[in-house]
């Protein structure tokens, strides 16, 4: 395990993050200008549905979301080494948003087939949470319960 490898690794966390994060914006942009530039008469028996179906999938899936990634963080072996624990974390983190990704992806298609804003309002709340689930070097160390030394090693290999 050599230092470039873990440097490698905590930066492309960071890339899939922003470029996700980037890409739900654009998403959300080009639906608003859809939907502004058409006006899109709402297909009332699919809209009846979405208003159940989009805000209850969103609750559940940041409650989930959760409770996936905190009970895949309890079956690591904290033993392992720096390197295995930062691409377990990668692969955790990257269940968790492709979850929140995916009812912030379910609005923005709600949005645009009935054009009903309510949609894009649950769109910004499943942003938000995204945000607030970034990774952090914190929440690393403190998840998997990172040793003195590891973080001395991480600490180097930035």
């Amino acid at each position: 395990m050599s230092n470039k490898d873990i440097l490698e690794q905590s930066r492309v966390i960071g890339v899939v993050y922003v470029v996700l994060i980037i890409g739900l914006i654009i998403i959300f942009a080009i639906a608003l200008i859809i939907v502004k530039n058409k006006n899109i008469e709402p297909i009332q028996p699919i809209n009846d549905i979405f208003k159940l179906l989009i805000p209850i999938a969103g609750f559940v899936v940041m409650f989930f979301a959760r409770t996936i990634y905190n009970k895949n963080v309890s079956s690591v072996n904290y033993n392992d080494e720096l390197l295995a624990k930062i691409i377990k974390y990668r692969n955790f983190k990257i269940i968790q948003w492709a979850l929140v990704e995916s009812v912030g992806l379910l609005s923005i298609v709600g949005f645009i087939i009935t054009g009903n804003y309510i949609y894009a309002i649950v769109f910004l709340f499943m942003l938000g949470y995204f945000i607030l689930i970034k990774p952090s070097k914190e929440q690393f160390f403190r998840d998997f319960k990172i040793s003195h030394e590891q973080k001395i090693m991480f600490s180097n290999s930035q």
